[in-house]
């Protein structure tokens, strides 16, 4: 796809901070959205590179959760359970109450041959 930039700028004034935050959040999805994309084509480190840069560009955290599981995802695929575990560990930290959390830390469990502690994760 093609994609200008959007309409950047904006003056400062006391909504300046808010203006920031939004517009972390506005290229946080943005990159979001294209490691999606990577992510289904089978492009893993692309995926986690997009990922890795939508939680710097989200300053706020507001989708810091999601973005770790979705990077964890992509890293179990690419053969990387112990850092997809840490991934999982630290959005469960902001999102404990998440299903899909566990269930993927389930995942990298059984990847390490943790077979026991996936099943308690199950």
């Amino acid at each position: 796809g093609s994609g200008g930039s959007g309409g950047s700028g904006g003056s400062g004034g006391s909504g300046g901070g808010l203006q920031r935050l939004l517009a972390g959040l506005r290229e946080a999805l943005r990159l979001k959205t294209e490691g999606n994309q990577l992510y289904a084509a089978g492009e893993y480190d692309g995926a986690i590179e997009c990922y890795s840069a939508a939680m710097a560009a989200d300053t706020g955290g507001m989708v810091l959760p999601l973005l770790l599981g979705n990077r964890a995802q992509a890293q179990l695929r690419a053969g990387r359970p112990v850092r997809a575990l840490q991934d999982v560990e630290a959005a469960r930290r902001l999102d404990a109450g998440s299903a899909k959390l566990l269930l993927r830390r389930a995942a990298c469990r059984m990847a390490m041959g943790q077979g026991e502690e996936a099943e308690a994760d199950y």
